[in-house]
């Protein structure tokens, strides 16, 4: 996994920041953006991303809406099936 470059797209500052943190750590170079929109014109301007890391429900264009654009405008980076998808969910306690 080292030496990869890996791009995380969230749209939460803590998750992004845990991620790349730990990417970083194991020796990948990790760049991030807020949305699928951005991963998108990333890619665009800079194909020479291994991975691609999304989060699935995000506000405009989601995970998996991004998926399936990267696959069908980036077919050698989906080729090889890097796009891994990621969900967080916030649970709380029920007040009784």
């Amino acid at each position: 996994m080292a030496d990869e470059r890996i791009l995380v797209v969230d749209d939460e500052d803590l998750n992004r920041e845990i991620i790349c943190s730990v990417l970083c750590q194991a020796g990948c170079e990790c760049h991030w953006v807020n949305s699928g929109t951005e991963a998108l014109a990333v890619l665009r301007s800079d194909g020479g991303y291994s991975v691609v890391l999304s989060k699935v429900i995000m506000e405009g264009m989601d995970g998996l809406t991004l998926l399936s654009q990267i696959r069908k405008t980036h077919p050698d980076l989906s080729r090889f099936s890097p796009l891994n998808r990621i969900s967080s969910l916030a649970f709380r306690k029920a007040s009784i």
